[in-house]
């Protein structure tokens, strides 16, 4: 059940790995990922023919495909989402039975499988796409930055806790023991009801960075910077590991703040807001900056937060044609 039409052709996982095919030949999609595809139609061939799924969402570029992890799996624990523009493959880790993109108004709709339920996706252009399912709590007490709800199942660092517009804070931690949140600020929340807009993590991972031809030559990677588009978010990581230490190190980062794009009335604020591009700068740690090769991992996760990254640039100095001893 992997074949869908999109783009004029028939896009299906094969024997191949995931291919297109058209009037003109086949053409194959998923050499980045052939360790995972090949595991789809080798060990996992039968649970993959039971459960696999996909859906071509035109609107959004993409071709998305739900696959099994384990043998035996019953639902697709994740999905492998390739976006034909930009010719990327990203995952979503969504336990789903089905999905399906209802042609009446365009969205995607997922059939989860850990509950009888059905998810829509919300589409309406504005920064309150930019989080998962709402969560409904009932706030008891406030004092300060200390909110109290009546239940913490679900919330997590970089929710939003939203009564209105005007009235929502970020969630900085939570105390699963007492129930108590605390907010990075209190932008008039009051006792009553209020919905939790929940966080999607956001995780990039690049390829090892070389910093010149030889790619064994022992450098010192110092400093760099986060090269954004926008900076709507509140706060997040940028970790490290390399060739020589393969545990990861992170470091913190901050932007601009998730903005009220798509809460705010018409009128009241210039179309689009103002966004401007902006270079954040990190430090790699002191363990991670003997290596022959870095590998940066960037992760946000801030509910209704619009930021784009448009890639990074790592500085490096050549120390000696030493290839580095590994730390164990």
């Amino acid at each position: 059940e992997t074949a869908v039409v999109l783009t004029n052709a028939v896009w299906m996982l094969s024997n191949q790995g995931v291919v297109s095919v058209s009037d003109t030949g086949v053409q194959i999609r998923s050499e980045p990922i052939k360790d995972i595809t090949d595991r789809l139609t080798g060990p996992l061939l039968e649970t993959t023919r039971s459960v696999a799924f996909a859906v071509g969402y035109e609107t959004e570029k993409k071709y998305i495909l739900g696959v099994p992890e384990n043998d035996g799996d019953t639902f697709c624990p994740f999905e492998l989402v390739f976006n034909y523009i930009t010719n990327t493959w990203v995952s979503w880790d969504r336990e789903a039975y089905a999905m399906h993109v209802a042609q009446n108004d365009d969205r995607l709709y997922i059939g989860n499988a850990l509950s009888s339920t059905i998810s829509r996706e919300r589409h309406t252009g504005t920064a309150g796409d930019f989080c998962d399912e709402d969560i409904d709590v009932t706030i008891t007490a406030i004092a300060g930055d200390q909110v109290t709800l009546d239940t913490v199942e679900g919330v997590g660092e970089g929710d939003v806790i939203q009564q209105s517009s005007e009235m929502r804070a970020l969630v900085v931690a939570v105390d699963g023991v007492t129930n108590i949140v605390t907010v990075l600020d209190d932008t008039g929340l009051t006792t009553g009801a209020a919905t939790i807009k929940t966080a999607i993590e956001c995780v990039t991972q690049w390829k090892p960075v070389v910093n010149g031809d030889n790619p064994v030559l022992a450098r010192q990677y110092a400093e760099g910077a986060l090269i954004f588009r926008n900076t709507q978010f509140n706060f997040g990581t940028i970790g490290f590991f390399t060739d020589a230490d393969n545990s990861i190190e992170d470091v913190s980062i901050e932007g601009a703040a998730a903005g009220n794009w798509g809460f705010f009335p018409w009128g009241d604020v210039p179309w689009g807001g103002i966004i401007r591009p902006q270079a954040v700068r990190f430090y790699i740690p002191q363990n991670k900056q003997y290596a022959s090769q870095l590998v940066p991992i960037l992760t946000i996760k801030n509910a209704l937060s619009t930021w784009t990254c448009q890639g990074l640039s790592i500085s490096a100095n050549p120390i000696s044609q030493e290839v580095p001893s590994v730390v164990e």
